[in-house]
């Protein structure tokens, strides 16, 4: 990570679509002060937080036999937030928020029930025309 980094304004990034790169276009920033960066290593069962626009990667993972596991909640928006582009899909984390003009999933009551699967997948069909808006192309995952 890079130290301070989340006090800036956000960087800009080059879509590289890099085959070793997970990210959905292989997003980099430019200019990055790779000597100022700090390790943040972590032991298993141990996780990162941090402000989203600090400037972080991380190496390969090397492990032969080992999954690194990652979880990421990178839509989690106060209540009022608005969804520039695409439509507002949304879950209460807690308690009750209603909002004109948001659209409202309701959680599961069964594993796999088949309207919960295809609102899934209207969500992430909507998330990934976020993700791409603009984009050259669209990685097939």
């Amino acid at each position: 990570m890079i130290p301070k980094s989340h006090l800036n304004d956000i960087q800009p990034h080059k879509d590289t679509y890099g085959e070793d790169n997970i990210l959905t276009r292989g997003q980099e920033v430019a200019n990055v002060a790779v000597d100022q960066a700090v390790d943040l290593i972590l032991k298993p069962g141990q996780m990162s937080l941090h402000h989203a626009m600090t400037i972080h990667g991380s190496q390969p993972n090397q492990s032969q036999h080992q999954r690194r596991i990652g979880f990421a909640l990178q839509s989690f928006m106060p209540a009022g937030a608005t969804q520039t582009i695409g439509q507002n899909n949304w879950s209460p984390a807690r308690g009750h928020c209603a909002q004109d003009g948001y659209h409202y999933l309701p959680r599961p009551q069964i594993d796999m029930a088949s309207e919960s699967v295809m609102t899934r997948d209207k969500c992430n069909q909507n998330f990934s025309d976020i993700l791409y808006h603009g984009a050259k192309s669209k990685r097939d995952y």
